[in-house]
């Protein structure tokens, strides 16, 4: 047993002694960087010499001798040994190599090295040029206001960034424009909304069908002119609502006074004057879309009548004046017999009614009214109907005249004329007991 440990020891003593000079004959050098860009670098170093090697790395830093990071390298024995590691642009680092063998815990190092990262490019951000163009336009859809008669046109234009003035051109001919609207200003890259009103001063009469009118928005900048396709908007040509007549006086030749109820027929159709002697005679044409000559006649107790003649035009309203002179009233003769006069039983007004409770009146128009009278199972004739408006009213519009006797029908026609302001009226007719309001909307 005792000679066993003593072997045992002398093959332990042996392999120390045998080993001892190879592990200080290995050798680590540390070589030269390469690759050195701004933010990475290949570290390189060789380990030579006859024992095998457990494992090599590289430790690096900022400062000599300070090491801030370790790389471990593939290292199986004699050969080169390389890390990639990644810093920081325009930074000198120090490195060394490092070797660890099988037989030894001894670490062997290689001698210290420095290199320098280069500098970092930099970013450069291409310069854009903007491309200068003419608008970009798109014509959109068209809207009509009946009460108001305005056309409002809209579309879209893109400035390109250049202050650019747009406008609608417009008319009753295609590809024809006879109107331009008022402009816009517009800036900016983006598209943006037009809508630009007009006014339509004109609608042709009744029985012409739809009527169109055609447009295009239109757009210009520093660099040109760029006109929108062609659209149109197709309106129905409404019923004119204005007065189809002759208005005037009836007076004494003598005393220049208003003769009330004087007749004036013409046509078949016969109107009354006022009390002040005041009359409007209407044509009785509906719609109001054509004109005529005619022969009026004045006539009333007491005197001369007088006929006239005068031309009538559509919504352009004709004033006539009478001068009646006196005259002899026939006389019966004594061998004539008296005729025998069965009173007539007066009819009572039991309701009024008028044409329109709501009237809508272009500025400096005219509109006729009728006013009914009806009774039990009678029409009230030569009833007197009068018409009142507020102080207010007097502002927006007239009538003539303010006082009417029934005719035949039991009807009492007045003339509504519109001022050059718009607004809401109130008119309210009367005759005894009954009355009656409406409405008189005046519009541009």
């Amino acid at each position: 047993m005792r000679y066993i440990l003593l072997n045992l020891l002398l093959v332990i003593w042996s392999f120390l002694w045998l080993h001892e000079d190879s592990v200080y004959a290995i050798e680590v050098t540390t070589d030269e960087a390469t690759s050195i860009t701004s933010y990475s670098a290949t570290l390189n170093g060789t380990i030579s010499g006859s024992e095998p090697i457990r494992f090599g790395y590289f430790r690096y830093g900022t400062a000599s001798g300070e090491v801030s990071y370790t790389d471990s390298v593939d290292a199986e024995g004699d050969g080169q040994a390389l890390a990639i590691i990644y810093n920081l642009p325009e930074t000198t680092y120090y490195y060394n190599l490092y070797a660890v063998t099988k037989l030894s815990p001894e670490v062997i190092a290689g001698n210290e090295i420095s290199f320098t990262t280069l500098a970092a490019t930099p970013t450069t951000t291409p310069t854009v040029t903007p491309v200068l163009q003419s608008p970009t336009v798109i014509t959109g859809e068209a809207t009509f206001d009946y009460s108001s008669y305005i056309l409002t046109l809209t579309g879209t234009v893109n400035a390109h960034n250049l202050p650019t003035t747009a406008w609608f051109e417009y008319g009753t001919d295609s590809g024809a424009y006879s109107g331009t609207s008022t402009t816009q200003s517009i800036n900016g890259t983006r598209d943006t909304s037009v809508s630009i009103n007009v006014e339509i001063s004109y609608l042709p009469p009744t029985g012409s069908g739809t009527f169109y009118y055609y447009y295009r928005i239109v757009a210009e900048n520093e660099i040109g002119i760029s006109d929108g396709e062609e659209k149109s908007i197709g309106l129905t040509t409404p019923i004119i609502d204005c007065f189809c007549g002759v208005s005037g006086k009836v007076t004494d030749a003598v005393t220049n006074e208003g003769i009330w109820n004087a007749a004036i027929t013409g046509d078949g159709l016969t109107s009354r004057t006022s009390r002040l002697g005041d009359y409007l005679w209407d044509t009785g044409v509906v719609p109001c879309n054509s004109g005529g000559s005619y022969s009026l006649t004045a006539s009333a107790d007491g005197y001369i009548s007088l006929t006239q003649n005068i031309d009538v035009q559509p919504c352009n309203e004709k004033t006539l004046n009478f001068e009646l002179k006196p005259g002899s009233t026939p006389v019966l003769t004594p061998s004539e017999p008296t005729p025998t006069i069965t009173p007539t039983p007066e009819c009572e007004v039991k309701s009024i009614r008028v044409s329109l409770k709501r009237q809508r009146i272009k500025r400096r128009k005219s509109s006729e009214v009728t006013v009914t009278l009806a009774g039990d199972n009678c029409i009230p004739i030569d009833k007197e109907v009068t018409v009142t408006i507020g102080n207010r009213a007097e502002k927006l519009i007239s009538i003539s005249p303010t006082s009417v006797l029934t005719n035949e029908d039991g009807q009492a026609r007045f003339a509504i004329m519109a001022k050059n302001k718009i607004g809401r009226a109130r008119v309210i007719f009367v005759t005894g007991n009954q009355k009656k309001s409406i409405i008189v909307k005046i519009t541009k």
